[in-house]
């Protein structure tokens, strides 16, 4: 096994790449004992694999892919495999054409062909975004798909992680829901928390007051209607195509704040993102839906005796009922967080 790394600082990086848009760890390759390589990005501001953006996430790699680093450097994949290695990976130029090989990789001739970030690829679906290479409707090579056990660990982890903070945070929107124009901002970041669970650490409940959310008003909003027609318009051919809908643009409110698409793009993102992941979707639904209704019946039945008991167990009854809608807040939250890591790009992200 060979691991080959990438970054801004000399120490410990096989390739140095002295950008300040390069993190000091960026990324690495491994390379297996069956010469299958892995990618995998550590850095802030991720890496264009093939016109998509890899952040903090994985995939497999070959020698035909683009690797493209956010300082417009190419890969150069004789540097990984090592002088006497057969290659001739697509776009990257033929033998004596007289393309570059450094240990600072090659600049990308203007980004030509895979996008620069923020611009999109011209002729690659709307503006503003790259879409994924999918070659139809069947997902490429790298198009993640929805994991039911990684969702399932997540959840559990990001909300347990912060159960004391959604209580902080859900008090917080109750003593401020009154006070016009914060209360907007507030309610946009209640919605968009799982965005924050999704940065893997304890969060703090004062957040729910940073400007951003209120700037975004006017798109949250419109986002808001017109996934609420379109869902509405697909109920009329009955429960499952509005399920469907509802499942494809699950994501899209969070390319609106956190890949800083309009509205129609971010809906558009979420549906491609969460191709082939929709059943899935659905599945982890369901099955956490059963066991909060299972835990809810007996917590009911539990404080409904402590009520009966007397005045100080029917304040450990409340309590018990404040922890439990806590839990339930927390881990639904990290369902969703886990959800937009595993899928978020899927789509590259401005």
């Amino acid at each position: 096994m060979k691991t080959f790394r990438i970054g801004r600082v000399p120490d410990n990086n096989d390739l140095v790449l002295p950008s300040p848009v390069i993190s000091s760890q960026h990324a690495e390759i491994v390379i297996d004992d069956y010469n299958r390589m892995t990618f995998t990005d550590h850095s802030t501001n991720g890496t264009y694999i093939n016109n998509r953006l890899l952040n903090h996430s994985s995939c497999e790699v070959s020698v035909n892919d683009k690797i493209v680093f956010p300082d417009g450097s190419v890969l150069d994949w004789g540097l990984v495999l090592g002088p006497a290695a057969s290659y001739n990976p697509a776009g990257m130029g033929a033998p004596g054409m007289g393309m570059p090989s450094s240990g600072m990789g090659y600049p990308s001739m203007g980004t030509q062909g895979f996008g620069a970030p923020g611009m999109g690829s011209p002729g690659m679906g709307a503006p503003g975004y790259a879409m994924p290479e999918t070659g139809g409707n069947v997902p490429s090579e790298g198009f993640r798909l929805l994991n039911f056990s990684q969702t399932f660990g997540e959840a559990f982890r990001f909300g347990g992680k912060n159960i004391l903070s959604v209580i902080g945070i859900y008090l917080l929107w109750l003593l401020t829901c009154w006070i016009p124009y914060i209360n907007v901002g507030t309610t946009i970041a209640l919605t968009l928390l799982p965005l924050k669970m999704a940065e893997g650490t304890a969060i703090n409940p004062l957040y729910i007051f940073e400007s951003k959310y209120r700037k975004c008003m006017g798109e949250f909003l419109l986002t808001m209607v017109l996934k609420s027609i379109g869902i509405a318009a697909a109920g009329l051919f009955l429960f499952f195509p509005a399920t469907v809908l509802s499942l494809s643009w699950s994501l899209a409110l969070y390319y609106l704040l956190d890949a800083r698409m309009n509205p129609t793009e971010a809906l558009h993102a979420s549906n491609e993102a969460t191709y082939g992941s929709k059943w899935t979707l659905f599945f982890v639904r369901v099955v956490f839906g059963l066991i909060f209704g299972f835990v809810i019946g007996l917590f009911s039945t539990l404080v409904g005796i402590l009520f009966l008991s007397s005045t100080a167990g029917a304040i450990i009854g409340i309590l018990l009922l404040i922890v439990l809608i806590a839990c339930i807040a927390a881990i639904t939250n990290g369902i969703s967080a886990s959800v937009w890591l595993q899928l978020r790009d899927n789509v590259a992200r401005r």
